[in-house]
């Protein structure tokens, strides 16, 4: 949201709906590391898996790995767990990935800090396709 477009309510509102959807997808995200992942593991071999997995990463928009990663600090960190935890080759890491990160913290970043912070932010609108 762009400063001149919105003010203290529609940062409010904002902000509101965050608040519900982080309340939504908590424990929706807690029902899958608790259920989902365990019946994955039981019903998949770990190649059925991977490519289960790897179907959905390829059909992610370019901001959801980077979303993901956001609690882990650092450029450094990030390519780390990609590489040692999620197993993303080397090119794909630096071609696609980091791009996508370095995209994200200079794009989505702001907007979330300044909902958070309860201010409108002055960064411009961005487009959901390509990195």
């Amino acid at each position: 949201m762009c400063a001149e477009e919105g003010g203290p309510a529609e940062v409010s509102d904002a902000l509101d709906k965050m608040v519900s959807y982080s309340g939504i997808m908590k424990p929706h995200l807690l029902e899958e590391e608790q259920v989902g992942l365990p019946l994955l593991h039981q019903h998949f071999t770990p190649k059925e898996a991977d490519a289960l997995v790897a179907k959905v990463v390829k059909e992610q928009e370019w901001w959801e790995l980077p979303m993901f990663l956001r609690p882990i600090k650092g450029l450094a960190a990030k390519q780390a767990y990609c590489k040692s935890i999620l197993a993303i080759p080397t090119p794909v890491m630096f071609l696609v990935i980091t791009p996508a990160i370095k995209r994200y913290s200079r794009e989505i970043e702001p907007i979330i800090n300044g909902l958070r912070a309860g201010v409108a932010d002055s960064t411009p609108s961005v487009a959901t396709t390509s990195v």
